[in-house]
């Protein structure tokens, strides 16, 4: 009915162009061919759940998501790693639909297969863009919810672990001499929040660890961090690890500061285009003549409250 609707409209577009002696437009292909059969819209649902997972990734990073806990940079390698195994899954899935293995089902096309493996090599693609800077991985390991996520997702691949430890350590060199400055007298509230998905569930799954080292206490201040348990789910902190580090300057002055700058990198432009959108429906014609120091101030206040940084 939902296809018929449009050739009917289609048809009569086309009638009242030719009585008017206009050039006919070319219909799409559902049109020409006459419609959509069933095995039309099994490929389409096909395609949707082939397609889920990359939409749950994308409102997870997204700027602003309903449960206030998006957008974060930790959540990058997570997510691609999350991804890749979907992917992965899917292809030796369709691989192995043949007649042979399901005799009672016609051949699975090529054409999944084909778009699978070139979505497969978009996502290792950027995958492999983690390698260009240590944020994200710091991000991740700085996280007190995820810091073993890494080192147990690639447990088959331990020269990534090599080469990503090796940046960090890079970064953390950068720190650890600094001199210790004075605490930050702001603290976040910790946010609470249930994250019910199956991404999430890949996140806390590689998290988790066994047993605790003994530490001393002149060791390096990330040594003895690592020393200590994963964050336990429920937490008020493994949606906020920025709340956490600003909770923990104190226990680790130095650490903490490379933890902060880094987990406040947001995971993408999205929110500064949001920003940019909302600075332009400010500066409607009546307030054409604002100072840019107080259109900055006025997005701030407007941030900060947002985020309860301010009442």
């Amino acid at each position: 009915m939902f296809i018929q609707y449009h050739i009917d409209k289609h048809e009569k577009e086309v009638a009242s162009l030719r009585a008017k002696g206009k050039k006919l437009p070319v219909p799409d292909l559902y049109i020409r061919v006459g419609g959509m059969d069933s095995h039309d819209w099994d490929v389409i649902t096909q395609y949707k759940e082939i397609l889920h997972p990359i939409r749950e990734a994308m409102l997870m990073v997204e700027s602003r998501g309903k449960a206030g806990v998006h957008r974060a940079i930790w959540q990058v390698i997570p997510m691609l790693d999350w991804l890749l195994q979907k992917f992965e899954h899917a292809i030796q899935c369709v691989d192995a639909a043949t007649l042979f293995n399901y005799p009672d089902q016609e051949a699975i096309e090529d054409h999944y297969a084909i778009n699978l493996k070139r979505g497969w090599k978009k996502l290792i693609k950027y995958f492999n863009k983690i390698d260009e800077t240590p944020a994200y991985y710091t991000a991740t390991l700085l996280n007190p919810a995820t810091k073993l996520f890494c080192s147990n997702a690639w447990v088959k691949h331990p020269e990534w672990i090599i080469k990503c430890d090796a940046a960090f350590q890079k970064l953390w060199s950068k720190y650890k001499d600094r001199p210790i400055s004075a605490s930050s007298s702001a603290l976040l509230k910790p946010k609470r929040q249930k994250m019910d998905s199956e991404l999430y569930d890949h996140i806390r799954n590689n998290s988790r660890k066994a047993s605790v080292a003994s530490t001393s206490s002149n060791q390096d201040e990330f040594v003895r961090w690592m020393a200590e348990d994963p964050l336990p789910e429920g937490h008020v902190f493994v949606e906020d690890p920025i709340g956490y580090w600003l909770h923990q300057e104190s226990r680790y002055p130095l650490l903490s500061q490379l933890a902060l700058d880094i987990l406040t990198i947001p995971a993408s432009s999205a929110d500064c285009e949001t920003t940019f959108s909302e600075c332009a429906d400010m500066l409607e014609p009546r307030r054409s003549a604002l100072r840019p120091d107080f259109i900055g101030a006025a997005q701030c206040q407007r941030n900060w409250k947002r985020n309860n940084f301010i009442k």
